[in-house]
């Protein structure tokens, strides 16, 4: 899980953009919670852990860009102005890839979705009729 993190904020308060006047009082940039940008994502990783999904700490990372751009400038059509997200980004990819690799084959099981054939409802449908 690769997680590429945008953020327009306020240099001089830290703040998101949109809460920099309406809403200060929403939370305080010296407060962050979290020392590595990381850990941010942590609920997330374990919600997928927890949930059967594969997860090692090595595929776990995190790649910031546009700190402290403007949001309009900070868009899909932008991000070829961060050229080292992409040597980040094609190196993460180059180990998903080995991980892959060396998991080797999976063995399908009961419940797998190519050529899965669920059993019919043909006698309860009878019934509800």
């Amino acid at each position: 899980m690769a997680v590429l993190a945008s953020r327009a904020v306020t240099r001089e308060t830290g703040r998101p953009k949109l809460l920099n006047d309406a809403h200060k009082h929403y939370f305080d940039p010296e407060q962050e919670p979290f020392e590595n940008e990381r850990d941010t994502y942590a609920a997330l990783v374990w919600q997928c852990r927890y949930g059967g999904v594969e997860l090692p700490a090595a595929l776990w990372q995190y790649m910031e860009f546009g700190k402290n751009e403007v949001y309009s400038d900070n868009q899909a059509e932008d991000l070829s102005r961060h050229k080292q997200i992409f040597s980040q980004l094609d190196a993460w990819t180059d180990e998903f890839a080995r991980f892959v690799e060396a998991k080797g084959k999976v063995q399908p099981n009961k419940y797998r979705a190519f050529s899965y054939h669920p059993p019919g409802h043909l006698l309860h449908d009878v019934r509800l009729a």
